[in-house]
């Protein structure tokens, strides 16, 4: 069993480096570091959070959610939150659909 368990371990670093080397995570980590840099996105992103807060803990004025939309409009209107946003939801589906592949797998195992 344990050297069952050690190929396991093996197989899912080989895995994990198949992920880490995949061009999806290469340009999720190219425009993480993009975003990263990009200090008006950074705040903004502050600037939605804080709305968000006032708004769940029920603090401010009424004109909470239309500045909310008015902040969204503002990040979406930045080629770089896109391009991060679309990285991501690329790189996110190869994690789903490996994370699934792997519960069918120890689900058939099962049967």
């Amino acid at each position: 069993m344990e050297k069952k368990l050690s190929s396991l371990d093996s197989s899912i670093k080989e895995l994990k480096d198949e992920i880490i080397s995949s061009n999806e995570y290469k340009e999720y980590i190219k425009a993480k570091e993009v975003l990263d840099n990009n200090k008006d996105i950074k705040d903004l992103i502050k600037k939605i959070t804080s709305t968000q807060k006032k708004l769940v803990l029920g603090k401010g004025d009424n004109n909470l959610d239309e500045e909310l939309d008015t902040l969204y409009e503002k990040l979406y209107s930045y080629e770089e939150y896109n391009e991060y946003i679309e990285a991501s939801t690329k790189l996110n589906i190869i994690i789903s659909d490996t994370q699934k592949e792997l519960e069918n797998y120890f689900n058939s195992l099962m049967e």
